[in-house]
C-alpha cells in the first residue's frame, strides 16, 4: 500500500473513499480533503483504483505553480508576500480563504 502525503494547503491528511460504481461494478475511488476550510474536498470522476487515487494525490505539482500560488496569497493579502514568509504558506493560505469568503456577498444579499 502507497502511503498518503499531507494535503499541501491544510496539513491533513486525505480520505480515500469509494464511490458510484462503475459499469463492471467496480467502484470509482475518489481522494480530498474533509477539512471545511481545505479547497481539495473529495470530486471529481474518479479513480479506477484506490492505489491509482493515491498516486494521483501524492504527486505534487513543480515550483512553478507553488511560485504562482504564492504570488496569489501577496495580492490577498496586500502585503507582497511577507504575510507568506512571516506565518508560513498553511496559515496564509487558510487566512486567505477566509478573505475570500469575506469578500463573497452573502446568498441573501
Amino acid at each position: 500500500m502507497i502511503g498518503l502525503k499531507q494535503c499541501p494547503f491544510c496539513g491533513s491528511f486525505p480520505m480515500v473513499t469509494p464511490h458510484a460504481p462503475k459499469i463492471d461494478g467496480n467502484p470509482l475511488w475518489m481522494i480530498g480533503c474533509e477539512e471545511d476550510f481545505c479547497l481539495f474536498s473529495p470530486t471529481g470522476s474518479g479513480f479506477g483504483s484506490k492505489e491509482q487515487a493515491i498516486t494521483a494525490w501524492n504527486t505534487r505539482t513543480d515550483d512553478k505553480h507553488l511560485g504562482q500560488l504564492k504570488n496569489l496569497l501577496a495580492v490577498i493579502h496586500r502585503d507582497g508576500g511577507h504575510y507568506t514568509e512571516q506565518h508560513g504558506l498553511e496559515k496564509a493560505y487558510g487566512d486567505a480563504i477566509q478573505k475570500v469568503l469575506e469578500w463573497m456577498p452573502s446568498q441573501g444579499d
